[in-house]
């Protein structure tokens, strides 16, 4: 009986044509010409192959988790080995909740999606610019984070049935960031989070970061182009408080219904209420401008800090090493009282000063608003030396400390 259904679905074009749209999650569409079916199956197997898939897998057993509903997660578009796609980049993984990024190959979209993984069911859908990633920012929160704003949405993990895809008009509010100049230009902004940890059954640690007070950091960066200087690259982290997000949407009311909209990368609604920068930005975040004349930073956040890495060589010996700066962000955090802030940061070698510097004041020339804030805020420096085989060094922050990561010589 099995050889015969196997040897049917393998004659009939039609057949497995069918089976495999029920595998991909599709339906038939109609074609503007006619197609025939194995013309048609050929083409949904070449999409299926060069679509990507999260595979869900339990830490403790290192088989797929008997908890998933399923355990392969697939994208709906192709591609391609996109260019910029890294897991960390790509994947958030919060309680019952995974929020994935992919963007496709054509560089035209990005598909946003959250899953909850044990039921399986799509709790929320955008699709965006090629660049745009979403973030969970708690169970119930999901922010997208673009070049001008981070639009907020809410989410229901709990929700039977796949959500309609979200547009930027059902956003509960757009949160904007500084307004760019129209000197500055290359605009990248990159978005990092990262919240501690759960606790296993059999953990008691003496102490552990608070999850209310971790941080969404952005890296924004942009070149200004000067007829003395030249083209030159700033770099500047913007770091923000999920507290300051969800107070910010805490008295808003509830956003309008989600309308299906095409995923071709054009959304042209408005968000349920746009907040300006100067209304939210100068006193709830921290914003850091870094001196890239050695190179850009690397970020790695956790909880309530981010380490930013930047590689430099030793003037004297010349010899490579990694300076590490963890910021620490959250509404008790004080720099040292016997100093100045800006006295700290000019010390560190790594942050220009407010305003003071030649770089401070090439930096402002990309915005057209001020970026100085007031949030509290503390940093600690960590130098860490570099062996001559160490390759792509990378730095990885974690609870009780850093991690030095390198490739194989």
């Amino acid at each position: 009986m099995c050889r015969s259904l196997a040897q049917l679905i393998d004659d009939d074009v039609s057949v497995r044509y069918k089976i495999e749209l029920a595998r991909a999650g599709r339906i038939d569409g109609t074609p503007s010409v006619t197609v025939m079916v194995v013309d048609r199956l050929t083409s949904l197997l070449k999409h299926r192959a060069r679509s990507l898939h999260c595979s869900i897998y339990s830490l403790a057993r290192g088989e797929p988790h008997p908890n998933a509903s399923r355990i392969r997660i697939s994208s709906s578009i192709g591609t391609d080995d996109a260019p910029g796609l890294q897991s960390w980049d790509s994947v958030q993984v919060l309680g019952d909740l995974i929020a994935w990024n992919i963007p496709a190959s054509d560089a035209r979209i990005c598909e946003m999606k959250v899953v909850n993984w044990k039921t399986g069911v799509t709790v929320w859908e955008f699709y965006d610019k090629q660049w745009h990633r979403c973030r969970l920012v708690s169970e119930s929160h999901v922010v997208v984070v673009t070049f001008e704003s981070l639009l907020v949405y809410a989410i229901d993990r709990d929700r039977q049935s796949p959500a309609v895809p979200s547009t930027t008009g059902t956003a509960l509010c757009a949160l904007q960031l500084p307004a760019w100049s129209s000197i500055s230009n290359s605009l990248l902004v990159q978005s990092y989070i990262q919240f501690p940890p759960s606790l296993a059954a059999k953990d008691r640690p003496l102490y552990r970061y608070d999850p209310s007070l971790t941080l969404l950091t952005l890296d924004i960066d942009y070149i200004i182009d000067t007829a003395k200087k030249g083209p030159q690259l700033v770099q500047y982290a913007v770091f923000v408080p999920v507290a300051t997000i969800l107070a910010a949407i805490r008295s808003e009311s509830p956003p309008p219904a989600a309308s299906a909209s095409p995923p071709d990368g054009h959304i042209s609604q408005s968000p349920g209420r746009v907040v300006p920068w100067s209304e939210w930005g100068p006193a709830g975040t921290h914003v850091a401008h870094f001196d890239t004349s050695n190179g850009p930073c690397d970020f790695s956040p956790m909880g309530c800090s981010c380490a930013v890495t930047q590689q430099r060589r030793d003037a004297a010996s010349g010899e490579s090493f990694l300076r590490v700066l963890v910021f620490d962000v959250h509404p008790w955090a004080r720099p040292d009282p016997q100093r100045s802030t800006s006295e700290l940061l000019r010390d560190s070698g790594m942050v220009g000063g407010k305003g003071e510097g030649e770089g401070d004041t090439l930096s402002g020339l990309g915005f057209t608003e001020s970026v100085r804030t007031t949030f509290p805020f503390d940093f600690t420096r960590r130098d860490i030396p570099l062996g001559r085989d160490d390759r792509s060094p990378t730095v990885v922050l974690g609870e009780d400390g850093l991690v030095l990561v390198t490739a194989p010589a």
